[in-house]
């Protein structure tokens, strides 16, 4: 199985006053470094965002058009630059810390998946989803931070953008929406795809939306380092 992955780093957090979540450090590392180094082993690794953001030799830097233009487009704009050999490809935001515990299980769950399924998406239980979030419909036209990219039901949350998906029915439903990728929602460009959800190992598919969020992360990774 041939991976290539898309990494979504085009936001300022709304909620983290404009901060490029790119470049917000956790433990001393960037938090698109963790995501890039989840992603290693995929044959092609590409990350959407502002072309000055610091990635790997090897990586491909790109920019979703128009910029600002939201993840749906930031999605197109990044498998347009993954070669054709690609079976799957991994689509990320950049704001995911945990994804090192993630990634593996969509690996794992697209290796084994049916021909009949197209996309695999993590989902968090409720009981790991963080204090007073309990799901909600975040399902919006726009998401420049990840808001509009989950949707909530009464299991837990489906999280649009840490999945994987097969790459010729991800090509198809990119050229289906058209104009309707700019501000449009990665659930709705998803909609057409037969779908598997996996559950998420506990916190790893928790996001840097807020301040909180980043505290979080911070004693985790504190308390990594007293083991």
């Amino acid at each position: 199985m041939r991976c290539a992955a898309v990494i979504l780093a085009g936001g300022r957090g709304s909620r983290l006053g404009g901060v490029r979540k790119a470049e917000l450090r956790v433990d001393g590392d960037a938090l698109l470094a963790y995501v890039l180094a989840a992603v290693e082993a995929c044959s092609e690794r590409v990350v959407v965002g502002f072309p000055d953001l610091d990635v790997p030799a090897g990586v491909v830097l790109t920019r979703e058009d128009p910029p600002g233009s939201g993840p749906a487009a930031g999605i197109a704009a990044g498998m347009a630059r993954v070669g054709a050999g690609a079976d799957w490809v991994l689509v990320l935001a950049c704001d995911l810390p945990g994804a090192g515990e993630i990634v593996p299980e969509l690996l794992a769950a697209a290796a084994a998946a049916p021909a009949q399924v197209e996309s695999i998406l993590a989902r968090t239980p409720a009981a790991d989803l963080p204090p007073g979030d309990r799901g909600g419909d975040r399902g919006g036209d726009r998401a420049g931070d990840r808001a509009g990219a989950r949707a909530g039901d009464v299991e837990g949350r489906t999280e649009w953008l840490t999945g994987i998906h097969r790459a010729g029915a991800l090509r198809r439903v990119i050229a289906a929406r058209g104009e309707g990728l700019i501000d449009g929602s990665v659930r709705r460009l998803f909609a057409s795809m037969r779908q598997a959800t996996i559950a998420a190992p506990p916190g790893s598919t928790r996001d840097v939306d807020t301040w909180e969020d980043h505290r979080y992360w911070l004693a985790r990774a504190g308390e990594g380092r007293e083991r």
